[in-house]
């Protein structure tokens, strides 16, 4: 199971869980409320990031049944979206080679990082 940080979590909580759910009462909440906010984040984020803040909510409505604010966790039957792996495009050498000629200078460096040093994007966007 992946592991996922403190500040993580809060931002899935910041970003996405209180701005729709927030303004529920805890005993309010309804599996179909829970349901109604899963499908509104499938309109704007990754299923990678629907499947961190399912697990987080159930988590936390999860410790609010164990703490007697709920009876019940109305997120229990919520379902994970599967995560399909895709595979990555990957270009001949006249195609990376065409793709540096038309490309700018700020480009050029992200395209040959990635496509000469096989560096992954979240790799390159996160050197300084």
């Amino acid at each position: 199971m992946q592991r996922v940080t403190f500040k993580a979590i809060e931002g899935i909580f910041r970003n996405a869980v209180v701005p729709q759910l927030g303004n529920y009462r805890l005993q309010d909440l309804s599996p179909k409320n829970t349901q109604d906010f899963m499908n509104s984040l499938q309109l704007k984020y990754s299923n990678y990031h629907i499947k961190n803040t399912i697990i987080q909510l159930k988590r936390c409505l999860k410790r609010a049944v164990i703490w007697k604010y709920l009876k019940e966790n109305p997120a229990v039957d919520l379902e994970i979206p599967r995560i399909g792996v895709e595979k990555p495009v990957l270009l001949t050498k006249d195609q990376l080679f065409n793709l540096l000629e038309a490309a700018d200078i700020r480009e050029k460096a992200i395209i040959a990082l990635g496509g000469l040093a096989g560096l992954r994007i979240s790799e390159i966007l996160g050197l300084q």
